[in-house]
């Protein structure tokens, strides 16, 4: 009887022991399948914010209305929670909506910036300290 116990006991433990790495398996696969979801999703939801304020961003910076495009991108960031930044071909800020452009670095080196530059939409994650 004790036999047929130990043999139940281990047989139980290495099934429970595949099922529970199995299990672990499963969700880091969901977790990351959600994740490139959302960041494909979220992608999209800027790449058609960008065709929305595109002509409205170009009168402004073909008139040279540097601040009132700042303006607008402040606005607009709040009203729709995003944060957005304008900038030049050689990458100086020219707007955005949650810090003073003139205080901001050079981003032309960033890599989803030389991304746009090649004609692909860049995207990169980053975080930033509040």
């Amino acid at each position: 009887m004790i036999n047929k116990n130990r043999y139940f006991i281990k047989l139980f433990g290495s099934y429970f022991i595949v099922i529970l790495i199995l299990s672990v398996l499963l969700l880091l696969i969901s977790f990351r399948k959600v994740e490139d979801h959302y960041i494909d999703t979220l992608t999209n939801d800027l790449v058609h914010l960008n065709y929305a304020i595109e002509d409205k961003v170009q009168e402004f910076y073909y008139k040279s209305q540097y601040a009132e495009l700042d303006d607008y991108v402040k606005e607009l960031g709040k009203r729709i929670s995003t944060r957005i930044t304008v900038i030049d071909t050689s990458g100086q800020v020219l707007a955005d909506s949650e810090k003073d452009p003139a205080l901001m670095e050079n981003h032309g080196h960033r890599e989803e910036i030389r991304d746009a530059y090649d004609g692909k939409n860049g995207r990169f994650i980053r975080f930033v300290p509040q």
